[in-house]
């Protein structure tokens, strides 16, 4: 944080006090709000849930409410797009599944907006970087079709949400997204690489499972455009600051294993 904006804050303590339990109670009845959606088994996984958390919050710092309706959409949303990705990314879908989502969907979701997504997520999809042994496109093209995925997966989850969000808001979730994005191609990037899937990580890989110091630094400037950005809208916006602790957590979580995996 930058000494005039340290200023500015110093200037009404018991104000920023005041923010902040305000913020943190929203946060906390954003998370109870969804603790409900693990006993109807949607989402499938708790980083979703915290997805879903995340647009609750941000409908709440500007004075609206989710409804659980749009809660149970999004949890639906978030679990067809993991369906979708295991598709483009594996060749394989759990068709029973899909049918039940879908069909939940359409009854959830304006269906106008999932054919949206559907569509622009084929295109994109269609045209994803090859990477490989012999193949070799940049790191900025698998990069610009990560972070391309990210937007149309979050427009349609906004879209859902019933609750239009302001850019800066929209760039925190894009961020926060990216930060979650880059741990989890940490993770699978031996698995990722194996079936040449292009991710933050897979796209510095030649003929083994190992970075060069040139690729460990890129990819940790990945993890810091994304940190940066939280912070900044933060240091702007007060109320982006749980979000923005979340996204720390991501990013400590990141270099950890970039560290662990990659040791020189």
């Amino acid at each position: 944080m930058n000494s005039t904006v340290a200023a500015e804050l110093d200037l009404n303590p018991s104000r920023n006090r005041r923010q902040t339990f305000r913020y943190a109670h929203l946060a906390g009845k954003s998370i109870s709000a969804c603790i409900p959606l693990l006993l109807a088994g949607r989402p499938r996984t708790p980083l979703r849930l915290l997805c879903i958390g995340a647009f609750d919050y941000l409908a709440r710092v500007q004075g609206k409410d989710l409804r659980n309706i749009d809660r149970l959409a999004l949890a639906y949303a978030c679990d067809f797009g993991a369906l979708r990705n295991d598709f483009y990314d594996q060749g394989e879908l759990d068709r029973t599944d899909y049918r039940e989502i879908r069909h939940s969907l359409r009854r959830l979701a304006p269906e106008c907006a999932t054919r949206r997504y559907i569509h622009a997520l084929r295109d994109a999809e269609r045209g994803r970087p090859a990477i490989g042994i012999d193949c070799y496109v940049g790191s900025a093209a698998v990069a610009q079709y990560r972070t391309q995925v990210l937007f149309i997966s979050l427009t349609w989850l906004e879209v859902i949400s019933s609750s239009p969000l302001p850019p800066h808001f929209f760039k925190v979730l894009v961020s926060l997204a990216g930060l979650a994005q880059l741990v989890d191609d940490l993770l699978d990037c031996k698995d990722d690489w194996e079936c040449r899937r292009p991710t933050f990580v897979t796209a510095f890989f030649r003929e083994r499972v190992q970075l060069s110091g040139e690729a460990i630094t890129h990819i940790h400037s990945y993890a810091n455009r994304f940190r940066n950005l939280l912070v900044a809208t933060s240091e702007r916006h007060r109320e982006v600051a749980p979000l923005a602790l979340a996204g720390e957590g991501m990013w400590l979580l990141a270099l950890a294993l970039l560290k662990l995996r990659f040791r020189r």
